[in-house]
């Protein structure tokens, strides 16, 4: 926050720490800042900030720590759902140009035909 305070950007701050914008969102980095200018962590008026953070900096550096590792985690679990949908949209990509050369060739397809080259599973939840 002494940084913020002395005029850095957000954005920047959080970038150089390996939490950029485009890993975390604008508007994560925007809330952050409010919520440590609201939590206590950066409370009262920003020139309090070295006798705050004397008295009770255990305390806030323990809940910041904690807030980071919950972050992390929502990271991580974001990061393997974008992954499941990507593969997902590779698999319905995949299906949709099989049915598109089947439907060129003139010939007729079912379902079924496009579970010959995908995984166990993934087929079948989407052809029922």
């Amino acid at each position: 926050m002494r940084r913020y305070w002395n005029g850095e950007s957000s954005t920047k701050i959080f970038r150089e720490a390996g939490l950029g914008p485009e890993i975390i969102g604008h508007k994560r980095i925007e809330r952050c800042i409010a919520r440590w200018r609201n939590d206590g962590v950066a409370s009262g008026a920003h020139n309090d900030f070295r006798h705050r953070s004397m008295t009770s900096g255990v305390e806030n550096e323990s809940q910041l720590r904690q807030r980071v590792k919950e972050d992390e985690r929502i990271i991580v679990l974001q990061a393997r759902r974008i992954q499941a949908l990507e593969d997902q949209l590779n698999q319905l990509h995949a299906d949709f140009r099989k049915l598109r050369r089947a439907e060129l060739s003139g010939r007729a397809i079912h379902t079924d035909m496009l579970d010959q080259d995908s995984d166990a599973g993934t087929g079948a939840e989407r052809a029922s």
